[in-house]
């Protein structure tokens, strides 16, 4: 359900295989009791899973060695595309006013 909203809010991109389309609950595997309809009209990610948009496959030598391919591609494209679109600085929120730190307050 997380890579769905994911795509769905159009967050990044997705890197990695593409999920299974089944369920793991409770560490045993599962086939899905329930399904995911998108306002487009159609069953999505049951049966078919989610495909990622920049594949990258977890190679038993790397695991091996202690390396990750997925995360280093997935860091590696995030440092650039804030490259590419820059970074904004945050707004700081105003100051909290608590009501027991306001004048005349028990």
């Amino acid at each position: 359900m997380l890579v769905l909203v994911l795509v769905a809010l159009a967050a990044g991109p997705l890197v990695g295989m593409r999920t299974w389309g089944g369920l793991v609950d409770g560490g045993s595997v599962t086939a899905p009791c329930s399904a995911v309809f998108q306002p487009g009209g159609r069953w999505i990610a049951e049966d078919e899973g989610v495909p990622p948009d920049i594949e990258v496959w977890m190679d038993a030598r790397s695991v091996a060695d202690g390396r990750d391919p997925q995360l280093e591609r997935a860091v590696g494209e995030a440092l650039r595309l804030l490259d590419a679109q820059g970074v904004t600085d945050p707004v700081a929120p105003p100051p909290f006013s608590r009501p027991s730190q306001r004048p005349g307050a028990r």
